[in-house]
């Protein structure tokens, strides 16, 4: 069994941008498909969101609260299933979907801070296959205004069936 990791990006195959602090008030889907002939099990996704250190719980890393937020979708080519309840729009939101979220510093930069939230979605009884010959992808699309922070990333992993 392989097992598999990729950051979601603009294209869904690892190659394209993966950068979500970036303005992108419009929307942009952000994703990662299988190649066809593939299926994934997806286990787990990580957001990461580095921004300067201190921010509070009604802010998005340390930038204003968001108006879209962020809704992680299973999309199976023709329709989409939420995977969080709760859009995130500020650091508070993490903590409903997601079952570990940790602030850290890296880099041995005393001024920055990342926020490291994780979600498993079998425990939210999601387990997520995902078929590339169907079009099926994990999906996020970031339709605000996110260029304040340092970086967001999101990552996703799993193994192959």
């Amino acid at each position: 069994m392989a097992t598999f990791g990729r950051f979601l990006d603009d294209v869904g195959d690892g190659s394209g941008d993966m950068e979500g602090a970036q303005n992108h008030t419009g929307g942009v889907e952000f994703f990662a498909q299988p190649a066809a002939g593939v299926t994934w099990r997806v286990t787990k996704i990580v957001v990461y969101v580095t921004d300067e250190k201190g921010g509070v719980s009604n802010e998005l890393g340390k930038i204003t609260a968001v108006t879209t937020g962020m809704q992680f979708r299973k999309y199976d080519g023709s329709s989409a299933t939420n995977l969080n309840t709760t859009v995130v729009k500020q650091n508070s939101h993490f903590a409903d979907d997601f079952q570990e979220v940790t602030s850290a510093r890296y880099n041995d930069s005393a001024d920055e801070e990342t926020i490291i939230a994780t979600m498993y979605p079998g425990m939210t009884g999601n387990m997520l296959t995902y078929a590339g010959t169907s079009n099926e992808r994990i999906s996020v699309t970031l339709d605000d205004n996110y260029s304040g922070l340092l970086q967001l990333r999101i990552w996703a992993e799993g193994y192959e069936i």
